[in-house]
């Protein structure tokens, strides 16, 4: 008997069977982490290409609006959530004892590989968490410049003029990519509305929209005339995947 006890003790929890995400970047993680049966919704962001890098696969889930009322139908045994997600919704989880797990944005390579591995072990699959880090860590290290090339300066902006200062994801993605990113030069702490003015006496050698129409946001800024017309993933942009080391093959 104390034999099977101790078992017990020492076995993993079961695997959650109906998982809800509520955020983008873990919709991404689900779907690369999880059985198909195990994900009851994702979100609604999954499905739009110019949020998600899953959005094909999203197409064929069932999603959510991320309301509680939603979600609570759906009967799940996990939900996935993020800082940003709806605080109506969370506090309604909470109150019938819901299992919501929240996870800030990662604001470094490091902080998001923490969470590939933390979403995996939650869904009960380790091993599989551990072949995406190798994934993304093999994406990271053949994006990386070869020995003694040329930094270049670079500016990545998104809609209404947001660019990632230091503090950021995409400010670490640049570094490792060969970048010296401008928008330290503005002062920006994290992200932040950049003053495009301040583009002028710095003239980044590259500048990249994560619109899909780079054109027309360059037509907006007006400020930063040099390399507009190339896109970067925006669905990369607060998620680490390896897609987002494409940058590297933009270079000016």
């Amino acid at each position: 008997m104390s034999g099977a006890l101790a078992m017990t003790a020492g076995a993993p929890p079961p695997r959650p069977r109906r998982i809800v995400s509520l955020n983008s970047c873990l919709d991404a993680m689900l779907v690369h982490l999880a059985d198909r049966g195990q994900i009851a919704a994702l979100s609604h962001y999954a499905r739009d290409a110019r949020a998600s890098t899953v959005a094909d696969q999203a197409r064929t889930l069932p999603y959510t609006w991320e309301s509680a009322e939603e979600v609570i139908d759906l009967m799940p045994d996990l939900v996935l959530a993020s800082q940003h997600s709806a605080l109506a919704t969370r506090n309604a989880l909470k109150r019938l004892h819901v299992p919501v797990q929240r996870f800030k944005v990662p604001r470094s390579i490091d902080e998001s590989l923490l969470q590939v591995r933390e979403v995996a072990r939650l869904i009960g699959h380790p091993d599989r968490g551990e072949a995406l880090v190798a994934r993304i860590g093999a994406a990271i290290a053949a994006a990386r410049p070869a020995p003694g090339a040329r930094r270049l300066t670079a500016l990545i902006y998104q809609p209404n003029g947001f660019a990632a200062g230091p503090g950021t994801l995409v400010d670490e993605m640049m570094a490792e990519t060969g970048f010296d990113n401008v928008a330290r030069r503005f002062g920006l702490k994290t992200w932040a509305m950049s003053g495009w003015s301040a583009c002028w006496p710095i003239r980044p050698r590259c500048c990249w929209s994560a619109s899909r129409r780079p054109a027309r946001a360059a037509g907006r800024t007006g400020s930063c005339p040099i390399r507009l017309s190339r896109s970067y993933p925006g669905e990369c942009v607060r998620c680490g995947c390896p897609k987002g080391s494409s940058i590297a093959a933009a270079r000016c």
